[in-house]
């Protein structure tokens, strides 16, 4: 799927998941989504397309989402919601903290938050250049939709 957006300095556009040529190929609102989730999910991306298209699919999987833009947005907006935090969704690599930074940070006020880390640099660039735990949720940009929600719930489930 591409994806123009823009935002005030300039307009982009990029090819955002791969192997699908509309949202109904693959089957976002299925009957095994149907079943209500009931995480609640923090998604960081600093790209703005990237962050509204993964908030739509998890928000139409029945999931809870908080949205940000980096981590500084993302402290203050979870200082607001009372709730427990399942799962942090982030890139890596952003403005002002790195995604491993904020993980950290947050598991300090929810132990049990899983991370899953959505990036275009590769695993292992993360393993050297981050501050994670041996066993890291990762997935590959460009991702298809069907490859993000297996992947949402098998960290959930984990």
């Amino acid at each position: 799927i591409m994806i123009k957006y823009e935002n005030k300095s300039k307009s982009h556009t990029r090819n955002l998941y791969s192997g699908i040529e509309s949202l109904e190929d693959e089957n976002v609102v299925s009957e095994e989504t149907m079943l209500k989730e009931t995480a609640t999910i923090l998604v960081v991306e600093d790209e703005e397309g990237i962050q509204d298209f993964v908030g739509f699919i998890l928000k139409n999987s029945g999931y809870t989402i908080i949205k940000a833009s980096n981590g500084l947005e993302a402290l203050k907006s979870v200082r607001k919601y009372k709730s427990e935090i399942n799962l942090l969704i982030t890139d890596f690599y952003m403005p002002g903290m790195k995604g491993d930074e904020l993980a950290l940070k947050l598991q300090e006020w929810y132990s049990e938050m899983h991370v899953l880390y959505i990036s275009g640099c590769g695993i292992e660039h993360i393993r050297q250049h981050g501050s994670v735990e041996e066993k890291i949720n990762y997935v590959a940009k460009p991702f298809s939709i069907k490859h993000l929600l297996k992947k949402v719930k098998a960290v959930l489930d984990n």
